[in-house]
């Protein structure tokens, strides 16, 4: 025989170095770390950013070689500089230096401009602009995005331009949003000449001019659409299995609490950005500008939810004024490719450490999961929540927004188990019912948990579980229990509900439980359900369904209450594999005459002796119940749902039949006359409901076409 295939591939991890806001050329006094409210220590001698930043990249190389790892790129976005300093960015590569044998060669660092990074007062697009970072950045062969009005032939990049850095499971687009940064709003020709002029005459003072331009100028970010259209193109050249990192200056969405008050805050084009991003397949966004640490996951695209695609967002923090050691100076960007296309991306913050400090036990992932795909054709809709009420409202909104039609493959996920056990506050009280909601709910939910057998009785979820067959004494439920008794985490505490010996798929007379599986476990000392129905409706009787479950978590947990630990009770999942919604209550609502006769036929002996007996004791109230029974099933003025008229089968005929032996003792009743009247009721019913069972399309559904609980 051939040796099967192997999925497995040797463990790669490529790892990423992730800085920003180095602001390399700051003053002495900007460049302290600490809290110097005296000049007892001279400035050379005191605690600096960059002496931080190198004591941290030093200890991340000695981190590295213990931990057996390697850097495959470094990513910085952006404010290498201050206030577009040339000295800064040649700083630049004797910082990086410090990452010693651990630093990559140049072709793999990429580093964006930030908005300190580009000359304020000078125009988008131009080489002034852009002059220091050309200059300070290219020469020593990073990676650099496509700078607005340099890297251009007309519309289309220079062949020389390359903002990728492609590796073996990822691949960085480095991007640039700093060239609105700092620019001046022009004025309308007249009223710029106006001011020239104003101002050359000495009418405006020097302080005011200043004033005057700081209020013109904005630090806007942006990103071309240019850049956008150039750097599309370039993706879709890149190999496929790579995670995909977008690295930029700016935060897409707010990444710090505190109030910034500013125009142009954030990206102006953040639509536009967002679906490039979104169609560019992105998995992660790498960022800095607010000198926040933080790690949030959000959706990009446009409105509709095909167009949407997951991404990790990470900011990189910084460091500076009494914000120092322990702070995040970095991030490290590590990605899994264990699995042939699966990719796991991993972040972890990098605090600053003081000279001849280890990074050891200090650095710790923030994020770990893995790269996000599309749903499939066949998505699966999972609704869950604390309560069943928390559930059934959004399944009622689910069956809003489908138009009522079925869906497959339904989850639900009750927090709280007992929260179920009461009718949802959004459940619809049933038109015909003749008694309160809450007793109508709970009255029901008994019925299907009913474990007794009887003659024409139709068969319950209680007497599926607890006496599975007539001949064979098999108590499902007690076997659960035994065996959680025995092993708590057992995965064997399961029941079925169809009986493959009497319940012949093939005969659709035939009725069975689409309540078809039950499993309970124990997780975290709760006793946890779940559930499976091959179909179920969900506007009425996945309430029905939940409640009886929570009922049989109740009993399993009283059962175990000698469990070593105190259990509590957990969640109750339901899986639906086609899910209906009514707007009637559907047929499976046995009349309450016929669940009276199986359950408890006594009572309806006494109605009966009420009708003959006019001296009886609490005459009046008996003869309210029985009309009550009548009213439970009465046919409406309108044809019935298309799930059927609930009809019964016994009830009927069993009242009947107990009048008219009273009706001789009682000859002056209404006794024989209305034994006459239900018997003639029960005859109508008979051929509807032959009727019912064959299936034919002609008359109502057969019960294969609908759920029962």
């Amino acid at each position: 025989m051939a040796a099967m295939p192997s999925f497995r591939l040797a463990p790669r991890m490529s790892l990423l170095l992730h800085l920003s806001d180095l602001h390399l050329a700051n003053t002495p006094g900007e460049d302290a770390v600490g809290d110097y409210k005296v000049e007892a220590v001279p400035e050379k001698d005191r605690v600096t950013r960059v002496g931080l930043l190198r004591n941290t990249l030093a200890a991340l190389s000695g981190w590295l070689a213990e931990n057996n790892e390697s850097l495959d790129g470094i990513i910085v976005t952006g404010d290498v500089t201050t206030r577009g300093r040339p000295e800064g960015f040649s700083e630049l590569p004797g910082l990086l230096s410090e990452l010693g044998e651990a630093l990559p060669e140049p072709g793999r660092i990429v580093v964006v401009p930030g908005n300190h990074d580009v000359a304020w007062g000078t125009q988008a697009g131009t080489a002034e602009r852009y002059r220091a970072f050309i200059e300070g950045v290219r020469p020593a062969g990073y990676v650099t995005p496509l700078l607005d009005g340099i890297d251009y032939d007309g519309g289309r990049p220079r062949s020389v331009a390359d903002p990728l850095l492609i590796g073996p499971d990822f691949a960085v687009v480095a991007i640039n949003s700093a060239d609105s940064c700092g620019v001046i709003e022009p004025f309308p020709q007249e009223e710029e000449a106006e001011l020239e002029r104003l101002s050359d005459e000495g009418a405006i003072s020097g302080r005011l001019q200043a004033q005057i331009r700081r209020v013109r100028m904005y630090d806007m970010p942006r990103i071309n659409e240019r850049q956008m259209a150039a750097l599309a193109g370039m993706l879709e050249k890149v190999p496929a299995g790579r995670v995909r990192i977008a690295a930029l200056h700016h935060q897409l969405t707010p990444v710090r609490e505190e109030e910034e008050v500013k125009p142009f805050e954030s990206i102006v084009n953040i639509g536009a950005f967002s679906t490039f991003l979104s169609e560019a397949r992105i998995d992660v966004v790498s960022h800095g500008h607010k000198h926040a640490d933080h790690v949030q996951t959000l959706m990009l695209g446009g409105a509709a939810r095909s167009q949407q695609r997951q991404a990790v967002v990470a900011s990189c923090g910084t460091i500076g004024g009494t914000a120092g050691t322990g702070k995040e100076v970095a991030k490290l960007i590590r990605i899994g490719s264990d699995l042939p296309t699966l990719r796991r991306v991993e972040i972890l913050t990098v605090p600053a450490v003081g000279a001849g400090r280890k990074l050891q036990g200090k650095i710790k992932a923030v994020y770990d999961e893995p790269s996000w795909r599309p749903p499939g054709a066949t998505p699966i809709t999972v609704i869950s929540g604390a309560s069943a009420t928390d559930v059934h409202e959004q399944l009622l909104e689910a069956g809003r927004r489908g138009g009522h039609k079925p869906m497959r493959d339904v989850i639900c996920v009750i927090d709280h188990g007992p929260t179920a056990l009461e009718p949802p506050a959004s459940y619809p009280p049933p038109e015909d019912a003749t008694i309160s909601l809450p007793e109508w709910f709970n009255d029901i939910v008994g019925w299907w948990q009913d474990p007794k057998r009887a003659d024409g009785k139709p068969f319950t979820h209680g007497q599926r579980l607890r006496d599975w067959a007539a001949d064979q004494a098999r108590d499902q439920l007690e076997a659960i229990i035994s065996i959680l008794r025995l092993d708590t985490t057992t995965s064997r505490a399961i029941a079925v509900l169809v009986n493959p010996d009497t319940d012949n798929i093939a005969d659709k007379t035939i009725e069975f439980p689409s309540f078809s599986l039950l499993h309970l476990w124990i997780d975290n000392d709760a006793l946890n359900c779940s559930a499976f129905f091959r179909k179920q409706e969900m506007t009425y009787w996945w309430a029905v369904n939940a409640a009886e479950i929570a009922h049989i978590q109740a009993r399993v947990l009283q059962a175990l209450r000698s469990y070593p630990k105190e259990l509590t009770a957990g969640a109750i999942r339901t899986y639906a594999s086609q899910a209906v919604f009514s707007d009637r209550l559907p047929k499976v609502n046995v009349p309450r005459i016929d669940r009276l006769l199986w359950q408890d036929p006594d009572s309806l002996r006494v109605l009966a002796v009420a009708v003959a007996d006019r001296h009886m004791s609490g005459r009046d109230k008996d003869i309210a119940t029985l009309l009550s029974l009548m009213e439970d099933w009465a046919p409406r003025a309108e044809a019935p749902p298309t799930d059927g008229a609930a009809v019964p089968t016994r009830g009927l005929a069993a009242v009947a039949n107990t009048l008219a032996a009273l009706a001789d003792r009682y000859p002056t009743s209404p006794a024989r006359e209305i034994g006459d009247l239900l018997r003639e009721m029960d005859e109508a019913n008979t051929p509807y409901l032959e009727k019912r069972d064959t299936g034919d399309p002609a008359h109502p559904p057969a019960a294969e076409d609908h759920p029962h609980p």
